[in-house]
């Protein structure tokens, strides 16, 4: 019987359109699932770089005039209004700054005669004594999830976030310089020390620990609690209003970006946008090659379904004849789409190890050059290709189906010349 069914609805004409609907999946499916991969490994290359290239410091331009007569430029909040309603800003948060004197000593050593009452604590890190500042901003701000960022008066540890760049700056400039020991990231987690801030209310020595190291903000942040608390009961002295603020740029691409802060005087590393800049340029060019893909892979499906439908209209006859007989339409559908679906299951099988194998060569002459794509073929992007299969085949199986139900409804032929009502789905 399955022989019968071969002879009767075999494909006829249309060779030439089966191998041009076939050359059309390959090559829409390879490029959809090839831009689709390098999508995924561009994005997590770029998600890091461009995320922080999305924050913003700013400030105002210091002028000879303000020097002079010691006028800080800070910013209003009129100015601050402003910034918050430009379309391509998402949100803004100020810095704010101490206003007390603040010193940390570190490791093992004698007293600092300078400071009295500041002695460098014992610990893994070598004796250093400095100067300091210390900024805080909105915790929204920051880019590390420290579990003891918390403070508050009754704190035995203030907890503090220096810039790496700060820190890149010690290890290759300032300890080489001095001769003092360069350190590894890992030991900043065991950095702990002693904090003396001073001010007109009198001074006080706090135990300190570097939590984390950010590469978003450039400063040495603690947390706003403390900064409110230290400036209010040892400075004694009002809030300021803010120097720097911070702002997460919405839309890097604004063409109207760079030219509002040039309007406003206000000073921006707008170098810092590149990265993002060059991530929503690769995603979108990654969305139009991708587009392309995915349209020669509708028109490929669309050309099996037209072949498919052209193989039925053929043997019509036929068909109609195998219902007369008894055959279920569901029999008829399966014997037509047998061809089709394995055909389409070797094709998409050709293109993933043709991927595979073209990516990992790509991938490592990326990685030579120090990007980081991925080592080889993304497992979401054989889940595409499964996907787009099993679209592919329930689309043309439901369109089989409509077509032979039909004729599975007309009348057959008596087997003594009578004609009757169509069987019910039970009597196949």
């Amino acid at each position: 019987m399955p022989k019968l069914l071969g002879l009767v609805l075999r494909p006829g004409r249309g060779f030439a359109q089966r191998a041009v609907a076939v050359v059309g999946l390959v090559v829409g499916m390879t490029i959809l699932l090839g831009a689709f991969d390098m999508f995924l490994g561009l994005n997590r290359l770029l998600e890091s770089s461009a995320r922080e290239s999305d924050y913003l410091i700013l400030n105002k331009r210091v002028s000879m005039a303000g020097t002079l007569t010691y006028i800080r430029p800070t910013f209003t909040e009129e100015e601050i209004a402003d910034i918050r309603s430009q379309p391509f800003i998402a949100d803004v948060g100020a810095f704010k700054t101490n206003q007390f004197r603040a010193s940390a000593a570190t490791g093992a050593g004698t007293e600092n005669t300078s400071t009295p009452g500041m002695t460098p604590a014992a610990g893994a890190m070598p004796a250093l004594y400095t100067e300091l500042f210390f900024e805080s901003v909105p915790d929204r701000f920051l880019d590390i999830d420290p579990e003891q960022w918390e403070w508050h008066d009754e704190s035995d540890v203030v907890p503090i976030i220096m810039s790496r760049d700060f820190l890149n700056l010690y290890n290759f400039a300032f300890a080489l310089a001095q001769g003092l020991p360069q350190l590894p990231e890992s030991m900043m987690g065991m950095a702990t020390g002693r904090i003396g801030i001073s001010g007109a209310n009198g001074r006080k020595v706090l135990n300190a620990r570097v939590v984390g190291l950010s590469n978003r903000i450039p400063s040495i942040v603690v947390p706003e609690s403390f900064m409110d608390w230290a400036n209010q009961s040892v400075a004694g002295k009002p809030a300021e209003r803010p120097s720097r603020l911070i702002v997460r740029v919405s839309d890097p691409g604004h063409p109207e970006l760079i030219a509002y802060f040039k309007e406003t005087g206000i000073q921006v590393n707008t170098e810092h946008l590149g990265a993002s800049r060059a991530a929503h340029l690769l995603r979108a060019a990654l969305s139009v090659v991708g587009g392309t893909g995915a349209l020669f892979v509708v028109l490929a499906i669309t050309v099996f379904g037209v072949l498919l439908r052209l193989t039925l209209m053929e043997a019509k006859t036929e068909i109609e004849l195998l219902l007369q007989l008894g055959y279920a339409p569901g029999i008829l559908a399966r014997h037509v789409l047998r061809r089709y679906i394995l055909l389409l299951a070797a094709t998409v099988a050709v293109v993933l190890v043709a991927l595979q194998l073209g990516l990992t060569q790509l991938y490592a002459l990326a990685a030579d050059s120090g990007i980081q794509l991925g080592d080889s073929l993304h497992w979401q992007t054989v889940a595409v290709a499964i996907l787009l299969l099993l679209i592919a085949i329930t689309a043309n199986t439901v369109m089989v189906l409509r077509t032979l139900a039909p004729r599975s409804k007309h009348r057959r032929i008596h087997p003594q010349g009578k004609p009757h009502d169509s069987p019910k789905a039970g009597d196949y």
